[in-house]
C-alpha cells in the first residue's frame, strides 16, 4: 500500500469559498496571483499595445506586492508594460479583469 507523504494538492492550492459559506472551494490568493501573472504575460504578447489596468481582490494584491523574482524585482515591473492595479473588495480571489488603457 502506498502512503501519502504530503498534503493533498487541492488542500495547498484551494481555500474555502466565503460566498457559499465553505460549501465550495476557490483558488487561494497565492495561486490566483500566479494565474494573473500568466494572464498578464499573455495579454502583453497577444493584446493591444499600451498600459494595462488590473482589477483584483485586495488579498491577491498583497501577494503580488510581496512577490519578488530571482533578481529581487516585483514581477509586475517585469511584464514589459505599465500595469495599474485597482483593488475590488467584491472580487473573489480567482476573479480578475485586465483592461488595456482606453477600453
Amino acid at each position: 500500500m502506498r502512503r501519502r507523504r504530503r498534503r493533498p494538492l487541492a488542500e495547498i492550492l484551494l481555500t474555502d469559498c466565503d460566498a457559499c459559506e465553505g460549501l465550495g472551494v476557490q483558488k487561494n490568493a497565492e495561486t490566483a496571483a500566479f494565474d494573473i501573472l500568466r494572464a498578464l504575460r499573455r495579454e502583453v504578447i497577444h493584446g493591444v499595445a499600451g498600459p494595462l489596468t488590473l482589477c483584483i481582490n485586495p488579498a491577491v494584491d498583497q501577494i503580488l506586492e510581496a512577490m519578488e523574482d530571482a533578481d529581487g524585482e516585483n514581477p509586475l515591473d517585469t511584464i514589459g508594460r505599465q500595469v495599474t492595479v485597482r483593488t475590488e473588495p467584491d472580487y473573489a480571489n480567482d476573479e480578475y479583469d485586465i483592461f488595456a488603457d482606453g477600453d
